[in-house]
């Protein structure tokens, strides 16, 4: 028996990454050291025959996830629980619930919400659930009382250096090991974004209201032992600092050293303003650095700059995506386009832009991911959006259907640029790890297809092929894993 299962789901149809679920890993654990018994289920990874046993067993659900495809699979998930364990309470976490928990408590099949960092809270939650106690003095929970919705106010973050708490253990190994095989294993040394306390925060971000406007880190020797203790599991050769910002390990060089004694290169998440300086560039890929990811969000600067707050020019890419090159760091850039009052010229500047990035780069260097605009309430842009008559959903399943792939607000054809941009930049990667070897004969009539399409800037009339792209890979996908799902 198991007092809680906690639960991922499917993030994407689409993509093949399994990476550490650990969204779910940092609060179970620090709920496994309080003396629950806890067990997971993540739906890339595990079959649904795993999760019907595993349900049974357990007293009390837990499920993290983001709004938009993610949350559709976390509502189907809580709906089955719901039906087959009417008793049992269900919890839901992650970013959805913690920007809109009135939102998801208006749902039968929520009982209680966790707002933010989970590794206080849900112990808390657990053990008032278990012993009856009232709820009220639990910081950043929701729950529903006499038939009224109740919100804590979420005040307190989790204070890393006294009460940090590892994400692994005898009950999230198997995880890791599986993501280590991949080389997919993420580990992050900091929470939060510093320029998400500056007058840079980009207005689309949830990240400065999830971390309550803080950028904190991982004591340097809990995270070495962290990363030994996977690597003894399982040795890898490139680990993502899934940081928001790794402006943090960039300035403490002995994260490197630790990395390169073991022969492992790391991928790290920064701005373009940071990497100016050649001699910080040329560093880092001596001393591991593989791979940046790197928002560049918009090719136009009214957009970056003026509706985005990014605070940076096209420049500052260029001139980052050069030394990259130079140095052998492979590229990854994200843009975002759909923003309010963007034209039609504007949004062609990102497309010009990311061609423009990945021709900097040699062949097979560089990947890019083009994604139209959701406007996340806890955000900036979210008021933009309001202002512009966007349509807002009101329940669980509306946010399921708005995400950063799709947005119904926008038209089809902007909808259609995130499928065929992926197809058209990372064919070397995500596609090929979708479609090894032979493989590849079943999505290349489409990628020729997209590919005329990229280069006459048509995006319309692409529901047939947007479906069967979608299907084809979303199968592969799952095939990667043998997952099985209902």
């Amino acid at each position: 028996m198991s007092d809680v299962l906690l639960i991922f789901p499917r993030p994407s149809e689409t993509s093949p990454q399994k990476n550490p679920a650990i969204s779910i890993f940092y609060p179970g654990e620090a709920a496994a050291k309080k003396g629950f018994n806890v067990d997971y289920w993540d739906e890339r990874i595990d079959s649904w025959d795993d999760l019907k046993k595993k349900s049974q067993k357990a007293e009390i659900f837990g499920i993290s996830s983001l709004s938009g495809s993610m949350l559709g699979r976390a509502i189907k998930i809580l709906k089955w629980l719901k039906e087959n364990f009417p008793a049992k309470p269900t919890i839901l976490g992650g970013v959805h619930a913690t920007f809109l928990p009135e939102n998801s408590l208006q749902e039968s099949f929520v009982d209680y919400v966790v707002l933010g960092e989970g590794e206080e809270r849900l112990p808390a939650l657990l053990t008032a659930i278990k012993t009856g106690e009232e709820l009220q003095e639990i910081d950043g929970v929701g729950y529903k009382k006499n038939g009224e919705i109740v919100v804590n106010p979420r005040t307190q973050l989790v204070d890393l250096k006294q009460n940090y708490i590892s994400p692994i253990s005898e009950r999230t190994e198997r995880y890791f090991v599986h993501a280590a095989k991949r080389n997919e294993v993420i580990l992050p040394v900091s929470r939060g974004c510093p320029w998400a306390t500056k007058r840079h925060a980009c207005t689309f971000c949830s990240v400065r209201d999830q971390y309550i406007g803080t950028y904190r880190y991982v004591p340097f020797g809990k995270w070495v032992k962290d990363f030994e203790r996977i690597y003894a599991l399982q040795p890898f050769s490139l680990i993502e600092m899934e940081d928001e910002n790794s402006a943090y390990l960039v300035k403490n060089p002995q994260f490197a050293e630790v990395l390169a004694k073991r022969g492992v290169k790391f991928h790290l998440h920064l701005r373009a303003d940071q990497l100016q300086n050649e001699e910080v560039v040329k560093q880092l890929a001596l001393s591991g650095c593989s791979r940046i990811h790197i928002g560049v969000e918009s090719g136009n600067d009214r957009v970056r700059n003026e509706i985005y707050n990014k605070g940076e020019k096209v420049e500052h890419f260029l001139r980052t995506a050069s030394l990259m090159s130079k140095y052998g760091i492979e590229g990854v850039y994200t843009y975002v386009i759909g923003a309010p009052t963007e034209t039609r010229q504007e949004m062609l500047q990102t497309l010009e832009l990311s061609d423009k990035l990945s021709k900097l780069h040699p062949k097979g260097k560089c990947r890019a991911t083009v994604y139209v605009l959701i406007a996340l309430p806890g955000t900036d842009i979210f008021d933009h959006a309001k202002k512009a008559k966007w349509w807002i959903p009101e329940t669980m399943g509306e946010w399921s259907r708005v995400s950063a792939a799709y947005n119904p607000t926008l038209p089809k054809e902007v909808n259609n640029i995130y499928l065929i941009a992926g197809l058209h930049h990372n064919w070397h990667h995500k596609t090929r790890q979708n479609f090894p070897r032979l493989w590849r004969i079943l999505i290349l009539p489409f990628q020729t297809l997209v590919e005329f399409r990229w280069q006459m800037k048509f995006f319309k009339f692409f529901a047939f092929e947007k479906k069967a792209i979608e299907k084809l890979i979303g199968w592969r996908s799952r095939q990667s894993s043998g997952q099985r799902t209902s």
